[in-house]
């Protein structure tokens, strides 16, 4: 539940991004009358274009599937006998040869994640990749409690972490400009950008007036 919830967020957060650094793109120009050069956010910019908080989940993924003939050809050998088979258990699900055109994308991801898990000997994120597909482990309970135990903690201190973020703050709070008006108040200072609440907060109304009529 906790790792549904928390891929739900963040996919969310990627559109939050999204709006935030258009919106923040708008209320510079709209104070200075420009934007700065080496940092030129337009209406156009998308979380592609600019480092994005999201970013260290993905670091360090893989796009190139290991060998086809056999997944674990190119990862390390020197795993756990249970995490091994775990894996291939999750590739002959997953793999990208292997899975229905339907679930492609989704599958794709979770093969990705189980490959880079296996090779990091992430253990407690390769029971969550199977714990998604609702795979039996094979682990005894007394391996197995721990590694939970771990990957619970690991995925509600993501959560805090991403709630706390910039972007996921402002668009929890679309048409609340009195929560709006204190963040984007501090944003704009670090810029030498000087608004008093209440000038923010009429803006801010406007500006989502201005979005929902798009």
């Amino acid at each position: 539940m906790l790792q549904s919830y928390y891929d739900e967020s963040h996919e969310l957060l990627l559109e939050y991004e999204r709006e935030w650094y258009q919106d923040l793109a708008y209320f510079k120009t709209r104070y200075t009358g420009a934007l700065e050069e080496n940092n030129e956010l337009s209406e156009e910019t998308t979380p592609d274009d600019v480092y994005l908080v999201s970013d260290f989940l993905q670091e360090g993924w893989s796009t190139d599937p290991p060998d086809e003939a056999d997944p674990l050809s190119s990862l390390k050998s020197l795993h756990p006998e249970w995490a091994k088979k775990l894996f291939r258990k999750i590739a002959t699900i997953t793999h990208p040869d292997k899975a229905s055109n339907d679930n492609k994308e989704k599958f794709s991801k979770l093969f990705r994640q189980a490959s880079e898990a296996l090779t990091d000997e992430d253990y407690e994120q390769l029971l969550s990749v199977a714990l998604s597909l609702d795979l039996p482990f094979g682990i005894d309970s007394a391996y197995l409690v721990p590694l939970l135990q771990k990957r619970i903690k690991d995925i509600k201190e993501r959560i805090i972490t991403l709630e706390k973020e910039a972007p996921w703050v402002w668009g929890e709070s679309f048409g609340i400009p009195q929560l709006r008006a204190p963040l984007l108040k501090v944003l704009l200072a670090g810029d030498g950008i000087e608004k008093t609440i209440e000038e923010l907060r009429k803006d801010i109304v406007e500006r989502e007036n201005q979005n929902a009529t798009r």
